[in-house]
């Protein structure tokens, strides 16, 4: 029975970890200076106008279904830290939405209601199971890294900038903290199994690779990532998930202390 308690507990732990980072990270955000309203160029806002709406559309979500679902997870493996993780992510998720709006308002760019990217990405979640919404969350998460570090320097906005920066410090975590959830799906199952949820898992990644670089190639390439780059980096970004994800024993991965480490978040967020 003491063994049985020590292995719940051990299982729980870092989901507890998570939690506790997310809540940290909450109130630990970078510092935005707000009262920099500097317009962009009208040569800028045509370039990036687009994109912008798309990501600030693709950002929000209430996640009243992925939640449940979580909870059901939670129950099923006891561990009820990952739930609570993930309402404290979905407003994370949110709080970004909200400062590429802001943006979006100082710069006069008026916001979609829908994209179709984002609704594709939003029905293939409802599809399935939460390894489904996790798989198809992580995949846009990868790219949403590549694409903030490229908007980050094709625009000339100290403001935007910051933003960006603030969401790649966060984002960086999130494929950390999905990746653990799908390590533990993965870890109860066999290998034919997790064999066959890969195949499914690099068909995914490879056709939105291919969708979101025609889609926003411009951004990219006026940010310094060309074709060759782009795949460099959506690639490397994938694999650091992988491992995660196959690896036989969870990762010890310590968010906070990372993320107070400047020069290791620095390196995390260049791979």
């Amino acid at each position: 029975m003491l063994k049985q308690r020590e292995e719940i507990q051990e299982e729980q732990r870092p989901f507890k970890d998570w939690f506790e980072f997310f809540e940290w990270n909450r109130d630990n955000q970078t510092s935005i200076d707000w009262s920099n309203e500097d317009q962009m160029s009208s040569k800028e806002k045509e370039l990036l106008s687009a994109s912008l709406q798309d990501f600030q559309v693709g950002e929000y979500s209430e996640g009243k279904n992925f939640q449940k679902k979580a909870h059901i997870f939670s129950a099923l493996f006891d561990i009820p830290w990952y739930s609570r993780s993930i309402e404290l992510f979905i407003k994370e998720e949110q709080r970004h939405s909200h400062y590429l709006l802001d943006f979006m308002e100082i710069q006069s760019i008026e916001p979609k209601k829908e994209v179709w990217l984002d609704f594709i990405f939003t029905k293939l979640r409802s599809l399935g199971n939460l390894e489904a919404k996790v798989m198809v969350l992580l995949t846009a998460e990868i790219f949403s890294m590549v694409f903030y570090k490229a908007l980050r320097e094709a625009s000339n906005s100290v403001l935007l900038k910051q933003i960006c920066q603030q969401i790649l410090k966060d984002e960086v975590k999130h494929l950390q903290f999905q990746s653990l959830a799908l390590q533990c799906l993965y870890s109860k199952r066999s290998n034919f199994q997790n064999t066959l949820h890969r195949f499914v898992d690099k068909i995914i990644f490879r056709s939105t690779q291919a969708v979101v670089w025609m889609k926003y190639r411009k951004v990219f390439q006026a940010g310094g990532v060309y074709f060759k780059n782009y795949l460099k980096y959506s690639n490397k970004w994938h694999s650091k998930c992988e491992e995660i994800i196959l690896a036989k024993d969870k990762p010890i991965i310590n968010p906070i202390n990372s993320c107070k480490n400047a020069s290791s978040l620095k390196q995390e967020i260049r791979a």
